[in-house]
């Protein structure tokens, strides 16, 4: 008895990579015109949601203790329909876009969008 090389969700995937490797071959055009038709709706999906969230932010105090800002991300990913993100994710995601900012000499966290 001899051991299967590929299992069937490996062979499902090189079959459906072939087909789109034959559809890029054969269509060009509509396939680089669906991907930009699709690059598009994904950037507004992420813009809608980067505007929801910065709407929510504008809720929250102007300056923050960082008792006060981990209790505000857990109550922001508590109410997420999603629940997609932990609190230390979503800080992050703040901090990269400079939506917040944390003052040393203070000790406080800066809300910038309002």
């Amino acid at each position: 008895m001899s051991k299967r090389l590929y299992n069937r969700t490996q062979l499902r995937a090189f079959k459906v990579w072939k087909h789109w490797e034959k559809c890029w071959e054969e269509y060009p055009e509509r396939m680089e015109l669906n991907r930009r038709h699709a690059t598009e709706a994904a950037k507004k999906s992420n813009d809608a949601k980067r505007q929801r969230q910065i709407e929510a932010l504008r809720s929250w105090p102007v300056k923050m203790t960082t008792v006060e800002y981990k209790a505000l991300l857990t109550e922001a990913v508590n109410d997420s329909e999603k629940n997609e993100r932990k609190p230390d994710s979503l800080r992050r995601k703040f901090q990269k876009h400079k939506l917040v900012t944390f003052d040393p000499l203070n000790r406080v966290w800066i809300n910038h969008t309002k």
